[in-house]
């Protein structure tokens, strides 16, 4: 999608699935555009690291995140009411929370080789 010089872009509810270094990066990035962005991980530490601090030390240490971040502890909690998802984790549960309902694109790197 792309605006003209001068047309508004509309502000729209991500959620951000996988707090690691790609999905963090993608998280702020989005925020610092203006979107209402929630992020999950499935690590609590990270979650907290992120709410607390403003910052994921286990995944981007020294990066001041955007304060338009919301972090949730749940998946499900996190996608509720987004417009948008973006998929960056290999969580098995996340399939659960994602339903027909919502456009998500995935934003990983590497193949998970585990069977389900």
């Amino acid at each position: 999608m792309s605006y003209a010089v001068g047309e508004s872009q509309q502000h729209v509810k991500i959620a951000v699935l996988g707090a690691g270094n790609m999905g963090t990066v993608m998280a702020h990035a989005l925020a610092q555009n203006g979107h209402d962005v929630t992020i999950w991980d499935h690590f609590p530490d990270v979650v907290e690291d992120i709410r607390r601090h403003r910052t994921n030390r286990r995944f981007l240490p020294g990066v001041e995140l955007h304060t338009g971040m919301i972090p949730f502890a749940s998946a499900g909690e996190c996608i509720a009411g987004a417009s948008f998802g973006v998929l960056s984790s290999y969580a098995d549960s996340i399939g659960s929370h994602v339903g027909e309902r919502r456009y998500f694109t995935q934003c990983r790197k590497g193949v998970c080789t585990r069977r389900p």
